[in-house]
Protein backbone atom coordinates (compact mmCIF):
# COMPACT_ATOMS: atom_id res chain seq x y z
CA UNK A 1 0.00 0.00 0.00
CA UNK A 2 1.32 3.46 -0.91
CA UNK A 3 2.16 5.96 1.84
CA UNK A 4 -0.72 8.25 0.84
CA UNK A 5 -3.20 5.37 0.98
CA UNK A 6 -1.86 4.27 4.35
CA UNK A 7 -2.23 7.79 5.74
CA UNK A 8 -5.79 8.05 4.43
CA UNK A 9 -6.67 4.70 5.99
CA UNK A 10 -5.19 5.73 9.35
CA UNK A 11 -7.11 9.02 9.25
CA UNK A 12 -10.36 7.24 8.39
CA UNK A 13 -9.84 4.84 11.29
CA UNK A 14 -9.14 7.75 13.62
CA UNK A 15 -12.37 9.45 12.53
CA UNK A 16 -14.46 6.37 13.28
CA UNK A 17 -12.77 5.82 16.62
CA UNK A 18 -13.57 9.42 17.58
CA UNK A 19 -17.18 9.11 16.41
CA UNK A 20 -17.66 6.03 18.57
CA UNK A 21 -15.80 7.66 21.45
CA UNK A 22 -18.33 10.51 21.38
CA UNK A 23 -21.31 8.14 21.14
CA UNK A 24 -20.45 6.40 24.40
CA UNK A 25 -18.82 9.28 26.29
CA UNK A 26 -21.88 11.34 27.16
CA UNK A 27 -25.45 12.09 26.14
CA UNK A 28 -26.32 13.22 22.63
CA UNK A 29 -26.57 17.01 22.40
CA UNK A 30 -27.94 19.17 19.59
CA UNK A 31 -24.60 19.46 17.82
CA UNK A 32 -23.90 15.73 17.88
CA UNK A 33 -27.48 14.96 16.89
CA UNK A 34 -26.88 16.86 13.65
CA UNK A 35 -23.65 14.93 13.10
CA UNK A 36 -25.49 11.63 13.52
CA UNK A 37 -28.30 12.70 11.19
CA UNK A 38 -25.77 13.71 8.57
CA UNK A 39 -23.97 10.37 8.84
CA UNK A 40 -27.21 8.39 8.72
CA UNK A 41 -28.33 10.27 5.61
CA UNK A 42 -25.09 9.75 3.71
CA UNK A 43 -23.71 6.68 2.00
CA UNK A 44 -20.33 7.13 3.66
CA UNK A 45 -18.73 3.93 4.88
CA UNK A 46 -19.55 2.88 8.40
CA UNK A 47 -18.63 -0.50 9.88
CA UNK A 48 -22.18 -1.68 10.39
CA UNK A 49 -24.84 -3.80 8.80
CA UNK A 50 -27.77 -2.56 6.74
CA UNK A 51 -29.99 -3.39 9.71
CA UNK A 52 -27.86 -1.29 12.05
CA UNK A 53 -27.97 1.69 9.70
CA UNK A 54 -31.72 1.30 9.30
CA UNK A 55 -32.25 1.17 13.06
CA UNK A 56 -30.04 4.24 13.50
CA UNK A 57 -32.12 6.16 10.98
CA UNK A 58 -35.30 5.02 12.72
CA UNK A 59 -34.05 6.19 16.12
CA UNK A 60 -33.02 9.54 14.70
CA UNK A 61 -36.35 10.06 12.92
CA UNK A 62 -38.37 9.71 16.11
CA UNK A 63 -41.40 12.00 16.28
CA UNK A 64 -40.78 12.61 19.97
CA UNK A 65 -41.29 16.17 21.12
CA UNK A 66 -37.98 16.04 23.00
CA UNK A 67 -35.68 13.53 21.35
CA UNK A 68 -32.60 14.76 23.22
CA UNK A 69 -34.27 14.11 26.57
CA UNK A 70 -35.28 10.65 25.37
CA UNK A 71 -31.68 9.91 24.39
CA UNK A 72 -30.41 11.24 27.72
CA UNK A 73 -32.84 9.02 29.65
CA UNK A 74 -31.71 6.01 27.62
CA UNK A 75 -28.04 6.85 28.21
CA UNK A 76 -28.53 7.16 31.97
CA UNK A 77 -30.56 3.93 32.16
CA UNK A 78 -28.28 1.80 29.96
CA UNK A 79 -24.83 2.94 31.09
CA UNK A 80 -25.38 4.42 34.57
CA UNK A 81 -28.24 2.27 35.85
CA UNK A 82 -30.39 5.32 36.58
CA UNK A 83 -33.87 4.30 37.68
CA UNK A 84 -32.93 0.61 37.89
CA UNK A 85 -33.16 -0.95 41.33
CA UNK A 86 -32.36 -4.42 40.01
CA UNK A 87 -31.33 -5.72 36.63
CA UNK A 88 -28.59 -5.45 34.05
CA UNK A 89 -26.55 -2.31 33.41
CA UNK A 90 -24.01 -1.97 30.58
CA UNK A 91 -21.27 -0.31 32.61
CA UNK A 92 -18.76 1.06 30.06
CA UNK A 93 -15.58 0.02 31.89
CA UNK A 94 -13.14 -2.69 30.86
CA UNK A 95 -12.54 -3.74 34.48
CA UNK A 96 -16.19 -4.71 34.91
CA UNK A 97 -15.85 -7.25 32.09
CA UNK A 98 -12.35 -8.53 32.82
CA UNK A 99 -12.07 -8.68 36.61
CA UNK A 100 -13.18 -11.67 38.67
CA UNK A 101 -15.60 -9.67 40.80
CA UNK A 102 -16.79 -7.40 37.94
CA UNK A 103 -15.72 -4.23 39.71
CA UNK A 104 -14.38 -0.91 38.42
CA UNK A 105 -10.77 0.25 38.85
CA UNK A 106 -9.19 -3.20 38.69
CA UNK A 107 -6.14 -4.43 36.74
CA UNK A 108 -7.32 -3.08 33.38
CA UNK A 109 -7.67 0.39 34.87
CA UNK A 110 -4.12 0.30 36.26
CA UNK A 111 -2.67 -0.95 32.97
CA UNK A 112 -4.29 1.63 30.70
CA UNK A 113 -3.47 4.41 33.16
CA UNK A 114 0.23 3.54 32.85
CA UNK A 115 -0.03 3.47 29.06
CA UNK A 116 -1.70 6.89 28.92
CA UNK A 117 0.88 8.38 31.26
CA UNK A 118 3.71 6.99 29.14
CA UNK A 119 2.27 8.93 26.21
CA UNK A 120 1.70 12.07 28.25
CA UNK A 121 -2.08 11.75 28.02
CA UNK A 122 -4.38 12.93 30.80
CA UNK A 123 -8.16 12.67 30.80
CA UNK A 124 -10.32 15.78 30.77
CA UNK A 125 -13.42 14.33 32.46
CA UNK A 126 -12.88 13.68 36.14
CA UNK A 127 -15.92 11.38 36.32
CA UNK A 128 -14.57 8.83 33.82
CA UNK A 129 -12.13 6.15 34.90
CA UNK A 130 -9.27 5.51 32.49
CA UNK A 131 -10.61 2.16 31.25
CA UNK A 132 -13.90 3.72 30.09
CA UNK A 133 -14.71 2.56 26.55
CA UNK A 134 -14.58 6.13 25.24
CA UNK A 135 -11.10 6.79 26.61
CA UNK A 136 -9.81 3.55 25.14
CA UNK A 137 -11.33 4.38 21.76
CA UNK A 138 -9.88 7.87 21.99
CA UNK A 139 -6.43 6.41 22.65
CA UNK A 140 -6.66 4.28 19.51
CA UNK A 141 -7.59 7.43 17.59
CA UNK A 142 -4.54 9.11 19.10
CA UNK A 143 -2.33 6.28 17.87
CA UNK A 144 -3.85 6.48 14.38
CA UNK A 145 -3.20 10.24 14.28
CA UNK A 146 0.34 9.61 15.44
CA UNK A 147 0.79 7.05 12.64
CA UNK A 148 -0.28 9.65 10.07
CA UNK A 149 2.31 12.08 11.43
CA UNK A 150 5.06 9.45 11.18
CA UNK A 151 4.09 8.69 7.58
CA UNK A 152 4.16 12.37 6.67
CA UNK A 153 7.69 12.62 8.12
CA UNK A 154 8.80 9.40 6.36
CA UNK A 155 9.71 7.99 9.77
CA UNK A 156 9.25 4.31 8.94
CA UNK A 157 10.79 3.01 12.16
CA UNK A 158 8.44 5.06 14.35
CA UNK A 159 5.49 4.12 12.14
CA UNK A 160 6.21 0.42 12.57
CA UNK A 161 6.60 0.84 16.33
CA UNK A 162 3.28 2.69 16.37
CA UNK A 163 1.57 -0.18 14.54
CA UNK A 164 2.98 -2.59 17.09
CA UNK A 165 1.50 -0.50 19.89
CA UNK A 166 -1.85 -0.33 18.11
CA UNK A 167 -1.92 -4.12 17.83
CA UNK A 168 -0.91 -4.61 21.45
CA UNK A 169 -3.42 -2.13 22.88
CA UNK A 170 -6.23 -3.48 20.73
CA UNK A 171 -5.48 -7.06 21.71
CA UNK A 172 -5.04 -6.33 25.41
CA UNK A 173 -7.74 -3.71 25.97
CA UNK A 174 -10.52 -3.93 23.40
CA UNK A 175 -11.30 -7.66 23.34
CA UNK A 176 -13.96 -7.05 26.01
CA UNK A 177 -16.03 -4.87 23.69
CA UNK A 178 -18.11 -7.75 22.33
CA UNK A 179 -19.33 -8.58 25.86
CA UNK A 180 -20.07 -4.90 26.41
CA UNK A 181 -22.15 -4.56 23.24
CA UNK A 182 -24.00 -7.78 24.01
CA UNK A 183 -24.98 -6.32 27.36
CA UNK A 184 -26.09 -3.08 25.70
CA UNK A 185 -28.43 -4.98 23.40
CA UNK A 186 -29.91 -6.83 26.39
CA UNK A 187 -31.06 -3.57 27.97
CA UNK A 188 -31.27 -0.99 25.16
CA UNK A 189 -34.38 -2.22 23.38
CA UNK A 190 -34.86 -0.22 20.18
CA UNK A 191 -32.98 2.85 21.41
CA UNK A 192 -30.19 4.54 19.50
CA UNK A 193 -27.66 2.73 21.69
CA UNK A 194 -28.66 -0.65 20.29
CA UNK A 195 -27.67 0.72 16.87
CA UNK A 196 -24.50 2.16 18.37
CA UNK A 197 -23.62 -1.28 19.76
CA UNK A 198 -24.02 -2.85 16.32
CA UNK A 199 -21.81 -0.20 14.72
CA UNK A 200 -19.15 -0.62 17.42
CA UNK A 201 -19.27 -4.39 16.97
CA UNK A 202 -18.79 -4.05 13.24
CA UNK A 203 -15.87 -1.68 13.57
CA UNK A 204 -14.08 -3.74 16.20
CA UNK A 205 -14.49 -6.82 14.03
CA UNK A 206 -12.95 -4.94 11.08
CA UNK A 207 -10.11 -3.74 13.29
CA UNK A 208 -9.54 -7.25 14.59
CA UNK A 209 -8.99 -8.45 11.03
CA UNK A 210 -6.84 -5.47 10.10
CA UNK A 211 -4.56 -5.66 13.13
CA UNK A 212 -4.21 -9.43 13.31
Amino acid sequence: MEKTELAEMMQARSNIYRLLDRLFRREVDETFLEVLRSIAAEDAHLPDTAAARASLRKALSSDSQDILTDFAVDFARIFLGAGIAQGTVAYPYESVYTSRDQLVMQDAYEKVLKIYRRHGITKTEADLYEDHISLELEFMAFLCDEAVAFLEKDDQASFEENLKEQRNFFKEHLAWVFNFTETIREVAGDSIYSSAADILDGFIEEEKQLLS
